[in-house]
């Protein structure tokens, strides 16, 4: 992780394992929100990581936020806790995505380049994108969708590495594309440490907004937790 000179918060609370990080440059800290999510918690675990960095929320340079999709009441907790804390201290919102941040870390931690992601969206859904690393980076190269797992359409024909929980939830979608999954990893999570070196990314290319112009990223309508 290389994020030189750079101070940021990132909360990301899509997945089943919210989780909290800051960095102060290359000192990271990271904590697994355990308490279900609730914003209390997120709070506190806040206060932890900022410490440990040796942080004050209002020496950041911005606060990270992973958008979605995901859990809608996760994504509804973690963007009001990101824009409160933003707000509270002047700072701008960098929002990503939370499927670009789970295929980041998938490959990272897997050496690999082609990942597709995919989250459990329910109501036989997935939420999935296709993406490529890009050293410090991932390019989307499909889009972050819903749709039930017999739609979803993978581009290309190289092997990728099939990451998160939406593989599990739904065998049928690792069984239509068996002749390309080189390698899957069920557990992946976005996790907020991954968020920070994307944050950066985004942050150097001006794409934070105001508190009040982060929104979460549903893709879909209809709640389901």
């Amino acid at each position: 992780m290389t994020v030189t000179g750079f101070c940021c918060l990132a909360i990301d609370t899509a997945s089943d394992t919210p989780t909290v990080a800051a960095c102060r440059g290359d000192n990271v800290a990271e904590r697994q929100v355990d308490e279900g999510g609730r914003t209390e918690q997120i709070f506190r675990y806040v206060d932890e990581v900022l410490a440990a960095t040796g942080l004050a929320l209002q020496a950041l340079d911005c606060v990270a936020v992973g958008r979605g999709p995901g859990s809608f009441t996760g994504l509804r907790v973690g963007m009001a806790a990101a824009q409160s804390l933003a707000f509270g201290a002047s700072l701008p919102v960098c929002p990503v995505s939370s499927l670009g941040v789970l295929a980041y870390g998938a490959a990272r931690r897997a050496g690999v380049e082609r990942v597709v992601a995919a989250l459990d969206a329910r109501m036989g859904e997935v939420y999935a994108g296709g993406y490529r690393g890009r050293g410090a980076a991932v390019e989307c190269v499909d889009a972050d969708c819903v749709m039930p797992p017999g739609r979803l359409e993978i581009s290309g024909t190289e092997a990728f590495l099939a990451a998160g929980p939406g593989w599990a939830a739904y065998p049928e979608l690792a069984a239509r594309f068996a002749d390309r999954i080189e390698s899957l990893d069920p557990a992946a999570r976005p996790r907020a440490a991954d968020l920070l070196v994307l944050a950066h990314a985004a942050f150097q290319r001006g794409e934070s907004v105001a508190p009040a112009d982060a929104l979460p990223v549903y893709l879909r309508d209809r709640v389901t937790g």
